[in-house]
């Protein structure tokens, strides 16, 4: 799909190159240049090209695109020595406030979490008129702190925040056996937050990751309320579903009516999602490389990305700044107010 466009990698030792882009650059048939601090042996693949300096990116005309996968703490001491003429997009979380309003090169961030498939169809909902943009946003035990306010703050045209508040719960989780047969004996350590933002809208984050490893806490859902009508996803019982609980209400002719959202599917793979009443679909573009969610969700991240749309350090920063900031409410006992 892609076999005209090359990729710079960067740090192509690393698990999330190996275990998640890699495969994904590769079935999008781009060519990649891969550099690593150190030399390993490594079987590179027919689309991949090991090189020696990192200025062999910073030189090429025809790189498209750099991806780094340096950790956090250290990706803008070794980045911003250089003069890249493409976009760089680094890893999540965003911790450095030197990358805010660093202008050296285009910096942008790797948040697949607002590309999902069901993400992106939230967007056709809200295109389409028959719901208004919501004032209330809450993450209910789905998605884990940054990645959950990016998400949310996606459908405020990533208003910022103006105070936060948060309460900590830690309770010591009876012993259980996981979904991979782990035996669980640990706390849930809860976060509860709540942020006003600068447009009006509230945004409700409870998180814990005990959600994620059996059906014990069953319901983890995203919902949005908007002043005539909702959407709400997620799961009730079955994990890893997100589409088990779906559907919009939304206010006709003074009346409430409810659409469920369908999702066409082959095997994990999301064809299209939809509203048939509503004459609202959202196809996926990338359903014939048999991608999950997951893979979905970083094939439009690359493609958004190389065409010039791609999500700012800023709101990453923010991102992980209001989860941070409900945190501190909490040890706190006070509400934490932004400049």
């Amino acid at each position: 799909m892609f076999k005209d466009k090359t990729i710079g990698i960067i740090g192509y030792n690393s698990k999330r190159y190996n275990t998640f882009y890699r495969d994904i650059l590769n079935k999008l048939n781009c060519t990649c240049l891969l550099w690593n601090r150190t030399d390993i042996n490594y079987d590179s693949l027919a689309n991949e090209k090991i090189i020696k300096n990192v200025s062999d990116l910073e030189k090429n005309q025809n790189v498209d695109l750099i991806m780094c996968f340096i950790k956090d703490t250290s990706n803008f001491d070794f980045l911003s020595k250089f003069k890249f003429k493409s976009l760089v997009l680094i890893e999540t979380p965003v911790t450095d406030t030197r990358w805010i309003n660093f202008d050296k090169f285009k910096v942008g961030v790797l948040e697949q979490w607002i590309n999902y498939p069901l993400e992106l169809f939230k967007e056709k909902i809200y295109d389409s008129k028959i719901l208004n943009k919501p004032y209330q946003l809450f993450n209910d035990g789905r998605t884990f702190d940054y990645h959950a306010i990016a998400q949310l703050r996606k459908f405020t045209n990533y208003s910022l925040p103006v105070f936060c508040t948060g309460i900590v719960q830690n309770v010591k989780q009876a012993k259980f056996t996981d979904n991979n047969l782990n035996v669980i004996d640990n706390v849930d350590d809860w976060t509860y937050g709540m942020a006003q933002l600068q447009n009006g809208s509230v945004i409700i984050y409870n998180f814990t990751y005990n959600c994620k490893k059996s059906i014990l806490k069953p319901y983890q859902m995203i919902r949005h309320i908007s002043n005539n009508g909702s959407i709400t996803t997620g799961r009730a019982s079955k994990m890893g579903n997100d589409y088990e609980v779906c559907r919009i209400t939304y206010i006709k002719n003074d009346k409430v009516f409810e659409s469920k959202i369908k999702r066409v599917k082959l095997g994990d793979v999301t064809k299209k999602i939809l509203c048939e009443d509503l004459d609202i679909i959202w196809k996926n573009k990338f359903s014939h490389l048999s991608f999950d969610d997951a893979q979905t969700a970083a094939a439009y991240l690359i493609d958004n990305s190389l065409n010039n749309n791609y999500y700012i350090a800023k709101d990453a920063y923010i991102d992980i700044l209001t989860t941070s900031a409900m945190k501190q409410s909490a040890h706190n006992q006070q509400i934490i107010r932004f400049n």
